[in-house]
């Protein structure tokens, strides 16, 4: 599913007529009948649908559904806001239009038989939005939505609800909060972000009318920036090869834990287990082996170690390393990090502790032991250590989220999996996904820990660093999902890791029944 920012949307538009001949208003029309008809299929009983129309091209959009549903038979009526003779000219004509054909408007709030309508449709701004919504604007917005609420109207908005940002997904306030979002060609960026992503419901994607791929190839500004959901994940997966062996299906080692956090090793390896690496080995400081022993799975293997030698040497015959979790921040333990990194260019996965040891890397301080691996190092961190690792708050990386993520892979040749809501995939080459599935109840201790273990999994497993950031992050995240609808809170990070295997299973086989 592709995703594209407000300056691309803008762009199609601009060069659709210039470029391409096609005029505005086509795309226009195709829009608005879309909108129609989807109303159309969801449309009950008798009452009207009322749309609130902007003087723009959102607007306009809106008055061409109008149009088009009057055809249906199905009772329209408009609000409009904004002075319209001070609207675009494609407003304008459609204005036009709707008033030759006597379709009810109004200008007042007051003057709407409330009780006769079944949906309210917004189109007052779309995409062009920054900053706060205008008081005007706000008002009607609140009347609007008492009212909905009072009648039980279903609330709908076109392209992206005013008052929210089409690319970070910030919300002004007394932003419209819709119940379904229908948008043209491609979900808008701020459409799958916070808190943008509270405001949209249920979103449909319907046509453009034109290839915007095609036309955006030669945007310099365009960003490559994709939804990680379960169609893109189906494309992935792989079934196994009926001779597939524990050696074929590669060997994980997760270094990490330390005095009172050998949990967090722990769980990325039984993760590992979970996800179908054929070998897993846990390796901790030498003095945590006998805690790592009483308490681990017997599926998993165990070693310890001292020193960055000890490291190279139960790293030589492994297909993935997972570095981090609960390596602990001593000194020392940083050093050996460092020491091992500068030394080590086979597959490996970074969390937790192990960011530590890099610092603020945009520094410089430790800069170059990362961009030149062969294997491009998968990093998985959460906000607060990515503030950490580039030197900017919480909320300034919040504020440019995807475009910090990507800025990020980039500059360290990296794959990147920021964790946070939604989590982001940044590739080396700049192209972004961003994580449609995942909920509030992973907000808990040692999912982190399950991850990089799943990851780790599915490059032992023979994937590329890139699939394999991508199907683990994914299935963390879907399989979290599937237990969610039955216990929102208080499922563990081992119920996901325990649950993961099932969920690929169907993925795979959807006939199955797991």
């Amino acid at each position: 599913m592709r995703i594209l920012t407000k300056e691309e949307s803008q762009y199609i538009d601009r060069m659709a007529p210039e470029k391409y001949g096609i005029p505005l208003g086509y795309l226009m029309e195709n829009a608005g009948s879309d909108v129609a008809q989807v109303l159309a299929n969801h449309y009950k009983g008798a009452k009207s649908i009322l749309f609130l129309s902007g003087n723009g091209n959102n607007g306009a959009d809106g008055l061409v559904a109008a149009r088009h549903l009057m055809e249906l038979e199905i009772p329209v009526c408009i609000y409009l806001f904004g002075e319209s003779q001070k609207g675009s000219q494609l407003f304008k004509e459609q204005l036009h239009m709707v008033k030759q054909l006597g379709i009810a408007i109004y200008t007042s709030l007051d003057d709407i038989p409330w009780h006769t309508i079944w949906a309210v449709v917004e189109g007052l701004i779309g995409t062009g939005m920054k900053g706060e919504l205008r008081f005007q604007m706000k008002e009607v917005i609140e009347i609007v939505q008492s009212q909905c609420e009072l009648y039980s109207i279903s609330k709908w908005s076109i392209d992206i609800p005013a008052g929210v940002n089409a690319n970070t997904g910030e919300v002004s306030h007394s932003s419209f909060k819709a119940d379904y979002t229908i948008t043209f060609g491609a979900t808008k960026q701020g459409v799958c972000l916070y808190p943008g992503k509270e405001y949209v419901g249920h979103v449909i994607v319907k046509p453009l009318g034109i290839p915007f791929e095609k036309v955006l190839q030669n945007y310099q500004a365009y960003h490559n920036t994709w939804g990680l959901d379960i169609r893109l994940i189906e494309t992935l997966l792989r079934p196994r090869s009926a001779i597939a062996h524990k050696g074929r299906n590669g060997h994980t080692l997760v270094i990490g834990g330390s005095n009172g956090m050998i949990g967090a090793p722990l769980m990325a390896g039984e993760a590992s287990v979970h996800s179908g690496a054929g070998k897993t080995t846990v390796a901790v400081p030498d003095d945590c082996l006998r805690t790592l022993q009483n308490k681990v799975m017997p599926e998993v293997m165990t070693a310890s170690f001292r020193s960055v030698s000890d490291i190279m040497d139960l790293v030589k015959d492994k297909s993935v390393l997972a570095l981090g979790p609960g390596l602990g921040r001593r000194e020392e333990t940083a050093q050996i990090v460092l020491e091992f990194l500068a030394t080590y260019d086979g597959p490996i996965v970074l969390d937790a502790d192990a960011f530590y040891a890099l610092g603020d890397m945009a520094n410089g301080e430790t800069n170059g032991v990362l961009q030149s691996r062969s294997h491009p190092a998968i990093m998985t961190p959460h906000l607060g250590e990515f503030s950490r690792l580039t030197g900017r708050s919480i909320l300034d990386i919040q504020k440019n989220y995807v475009q910090s993520a990507r800025d990020f892979a980039i500059a360290q040749h990296v794959v990147l999996v920021l964790k946070g809501i939604p989590s982001l995939v940044a590739l080396p080459n700049g192209t972004i996904y961003i994580n449609m599935a995942g909920n509030s109840g992973m907000g808990t201790g040692g999912m982190g820990d399950v991850l990089t273990g799943m990851i780790a999994a599915f490059v032992a497993q023979g994937y590329e660093v890139n699939e394999a950031a991508l199907i683990g992050t994914f299935l963390h995240s879907y399989t979290a999902d599937r237990l969610g609808t039955k216990k929102l809170w208080g499922y563990t990070p081992s119920d996901v890791s325990v649950r993961v295997g099932s969920v690929i299973s169907e993925l795979l086989s959807p006939s199955l029944n797991v």
